[in-house]
């Protein structure tokens, strides 16, 4: 029996009021809950599902699957994402290569960034940290804990945003 898809719960339009703090305007389209857009970048299948489940289960958001780094830099152009959940080790272009490429572009300088590694090590998290990453998760992690790691991500990113992130093209401007 195959899963049936939840639809999410948070939105950003309602999302305030569930975590109990003010997301920029640029995150809300007028008159329609529109659900958080998080990327995760990790090439382990199994992986993979399992911080999706968590994520859907948490309502957070539409969750869209990069399987490596070559992926995920061909997805980040086409869309605007709330937040990336990348591993660092992947084949091919790793999980610090997508970071420093996101902290580079214009488009997702400031979209948030969790890292979730194998890789334990204070100078590996330090690392990460160093390159832009909002946040850092050693795997094994429980689902709470990825939950909650995106609940703070999002509140000290919404508190600290001098400018929202550009509105996706068919958002409407707030020129105010």
């Amino acid at each position: 029996m195959r899963a049936q898809c939840v639809p999410p719960r948070f939105v950003r339009t309602s999302l305030s009021t569930e975590l109990g703090f003010a997301l920029p305007s640029a995150w809300q389209r007028e008159g329609e809950g529109v659900p958080l857009r998080l990327l995760v970048v990790e090439d382990s299948p199994g992986m993979r599902a399992f911080v999706r489940a968590a994520l859907e289960e948490g309502g957070f958001a539409e969750v869209v699957e990069a399987a490596n780094g070559f992926e995920a830099l061909r997805l980040l152009p086409r869309e605007r994402y709330d937040l990336v959940v990348t591993d660092i080790n992947m084949p091919d272009i790793h999980g610090l290569e997508v970071l420093s490429f996101m902290r580079k572009s214009e488009q997702h300088a400031n979209t948030p960034v969790i890292i979730v590694s194998t890789e334990s090590a204070q100078r590996d998290r330090d690392r990460g940290m160093a390159l832009g990453a909002n946040d850092y998760l050693t795997k094994p992690f429980e689902p709470a804990a990825l939950r909650a790691a995106v609940r703070r991500v999002l509140e000290s990113t919404s508190k600290r945003s001098a400018r929202p992130a550009p509105p996706r093209p068919s958002m409407k401007r707030d020129d105010k």
